[in-house]
């Protein structure tokens, strides 16, 4: 599971980089409140669930228009910006 999960983060920053024009680490920064979040799921570093729950959220709340959202990877409903804060 955990595997999948980091495969599915590693599509999504990519696509969102593509389409941005975000570098990772800003990404990183704005999602994650890290920006080496990226560059450490690269080097197989790992993460709760419950950050990846968090991360993928606001990806979802913030997906950039135009973008296709990855049909192999289950999208969130977006939550509150109030909820994303307490969560951290």
């Amino acid at each position: 599971m955990e595997k999948e999960l980091m495969n599915n983060l590693k599509v999504i920053v990519h696509i969102y980089s593509v389409a941005t024009g975000l570098k990772e680490s800003t990404i990183g920064k704005k999602f994650a409140g890290d920006g080496r979040f990226f560059s450490n799921i690269q080097s197989s570093m790992t993460f709760t669930v419950r950050k990846y729950d968090l991360v993928i959220s606001r990806f979802s709340s913030h997906w950039p228009e135009g973008a296709e959202w990855p049909s192999e990877i289950e999208r969130p409903k977006a939550i509150p910006a109030k909820e994303q804060a307490n969560a951290q």
